[in-house]
């Protein structure tokens, strides 16, 4: 740990910087290892991301507070791609307009009403104070994600109250996450959104020729990638289901005669299709397809593959972890938003289906999936009760 007025303008690192390494006033990073982590990338990235006036933030004028919120990062592309690939809507089909998805974001728990920080503290049972060293206490801080930081800065106006929050962190942790990932308290709907009308992609050897989804290339080629292998076999999925499931009619204007039917990844540039979920921190879930259905009901996809690869170190805990932190999410979204989500998991050649509807979670076979959005009629799952998927109304018979 170095202060703040250090001479040190350069680090060269590779994993100790993720593990609670603190200096607010760096404000770049270049990332050349590919960690195959996004959550670890976001743990470094958020290592530039400290405010460096913290303390004083409110006195400075407006250019003042956008330069110290601000970072740079820059990262490499591998030698195997061709590089990125720009993307756009179809125009003239009204997809902005006809596909409409509300994001989720989470509130902190300062949100929650009646919430005191210094009357929650006072009231906690067997408080801790003065057993241990301020320099443990800090390093212990360091390790807590901003949030959790966050609440301490603004709780602590004088070192008597920083001692009592970190002699007391596990227990004010405990009951943050308890908060936060009741989601059905923090989590909130924000205004619909759609579509970026411009993207790009990182092109690999995982393509499929398209040309009957929302995304047109800027060189009329019709070869997309995608970044998993996952990613590419569900995209033909919804592909061969594409005809009977999507509606191609000329309401709204839409003008889909073509073909152009309302399906498409959501490439994460631009994209503001995301919803957030809590795993020792607060995270973005940007999901991997959006389709609408000849209803007009909204499916959103987030696609996992949980075969070992040579290529990719997966964390079988982490990655676990992840997944259900994602269907406690998607739970919620889904009894708040209305939208239909999934979470597909490639296991071999097959697919394992999570769907949560109105904030009913069912696994579901590939076939039950096909069926129930192509043909959309009644089927039986292996809990032996039926599913139909109507217009507005999704309800559990």
């Amino acid at each position: 740990m170095k202060l703040k007025t250090s001479s040190i303008s350069v680090i060269i690192f590779k994993m100790v910087i993720s593990e609670g390494w603190d200096i607010p006033r760096a404000c770049m990073l270049y990332q050349i290892r590919d960690s195959k982590s996004k959550q670890l990338d976001e743990q470094v990235m958020g290592r530039v991301r400290r405010n460096p006036r913290l303390l004083d933030f409110e006195t400075l004028d407006g250019k003042a507070k956008e330069l110290a919120m601000t970072a740079w990062i820059w990262g490499i592309i591998p030698d195997t791609t061709e590089g990125i690939k720009p993307v756009k809507l179809f125009k003239n089909y009204g997809i902005e307009k006809s596909i409409r998805i509300k994001p989720t974001r989470l509130q902190d728990i300062s949100a929650l009403k009646n919430f005191d920080v210094n009357s929650y503290i006072n009231n906690l049972k067997d408080k801790q104070l003065g057993c241990t060293s301020i320099f443990e206490l800090y390093r212990n801080l360091q390790k807590q994600n901003n949030e959790i930081q966050n609440l301490c800065y603004d709780y602590s106006e004088s070192f008597s109250n920083w001692r009592l929050f970190t002699e007391n962190l596990s227990k004010i942790k405990s009951s943050y996450d308890a908060y936060i990932c009741d989601y059905e308290k923090s989590m909130v709907v924000c205004n619909d959104v759609s579509f970026p009308c411009d993207s790009c992609y990182v092109n690999n050897d995982r393509t499929i020729t398209l040309d009957d989804w929302v995304w047109c290339r800027y060189d009329s080629e019709n070869d997309f990638s995608f970044d998993s292998e996952a990613e590419r076999k569900w995209a033909e999925l919804l592909k061969d289901i594409r005809v009977s499931s999507i509606s191609q009619s000329n309401e709204d204007g839409l003008g889909l005669e073509n073909g152009k039917f309302l399906w498409g990844k959501n490439y994460t540039f631009n994209s503001e299709i995301k919803f957030e979920y809590y795993l020792n921190g607060v995270h973005s879930s940007y999901p991997d397809f959006v389709m609408k259905d000849k209803n007009g009901q909204i499916h959103i996809f987030e696609v996992k593959n949980i075969n070992k690869s040579s290529s990719i170190n997966i964390d079988e805990e982490e990655y676990t972890q992840k997944v259900n932190a994602l269907k406690a999410c998607y739970k919620e979204c889904s009894k708040k938003t209305g939208h239909i989500f999934y979470l597909p998991l490639m296991v071999g050649a097959d697919w394992q289906i999570t769907r949560f509807i109105d904030g009913e979670e069912e696994n579901l076979s590939k076939s039950q999936f096909i069926s129930s959005v192509k043909e959309n009629v009644e089927y039986n799952n292996t809990q032996g009760y039926g599913t139909h998927i109507a217009a507005q109304s999704l309800t559990k018979k």
